[in-house]
């Protein structure tokens, strides 16, 4: 089981950053119950990502907004939507 990632960001204005990724990952599953075992197997897949992301600088502190879109080539409905917010300090 592995992935390995890589990416670029750039800061496009001041505090607001835009980032482009790619993700590709190879593992094994399986399972231990025998009405179970026909679904055990490997996969493997690439992701390509993009977000945006801003700094708000507070009282010597940063709280970092992003958002993320990703596609992951494994299945139907591949799409995945991140908001997250960081604390910088």
């Amino acid at each position: 089981l592995y992935t390995l990632r890589t990416g670029l960001e750039a800061e496009l204005f001041e505090n607001f950053f835009a980032r482009l990724g790619y993700r590709y990952f190879n593992g094994h599953y399986g399972f231990e119950r025998p009405d179970l075992m026909e679904l055990s197997g490997s996969i493997h897949g690439s992701g390509y990502s993009g977000g945006l992301g801003y700094i708000f600088n507070f009282w010597q502190q940063a709280i970092k907004l992003d958002y993320g879109v990703e596609y992951a080539d494994i299945a139907r409905r591949d799409w995945q939507h991140m908001v997250t917010v960081g604390w910088q300090f």
